[in-house]
């Protein structure tokens, strides 16, 4: 079994240059991560509000589009905002004594 100076001394041997390139690597990767992670978009015929862990609801609604956020600390809620149609019937009489149905759709 290798005692931990072993291992250490196995490690000593490599360039200084590869710890500062796996450095740059993870924060370039930390960086993507967190700008991909901020990013949201919110679709046509929706809105959405944000959802703070510190503050709660925000009293802000955002439309349609591109939209930053902080990770971990805000997540957006979605909701349909899309008008919808709706149907009213209605029976209605006339001086023969008819009866009428009526239906109008109402948007």
């Amino acid at each position: 079994m290798s005692s931990p100076q072993d291992i250490m001394n196995r490690f000593k041997g490599n360039p200084k240059g590869a710890s500062v390139g796996s450095g740059i690597i993870f924060l370039g990767a930390s960086l993507a991560y967190g700008i991909y992670n901020s990013i949201y978009t919110v679709n046509p015929g929706n809105a959405s509000i944000i959802f703070n862990r510190i503050g709660g609801i925000q009293k802000t609604i955002k439309k349609e589009g591109i939209h930053f956020r902080i990770p971990w600390f805000e997540r957006p809620i979605f909701y349909n905002v899309r008008s919808r149609p709706s149907k009213i019937t209605s029976l209605s009489g006339s001086k023969g004594n008819m009866c009428y149905i009526m239906d109008v759709r109402k948007i």
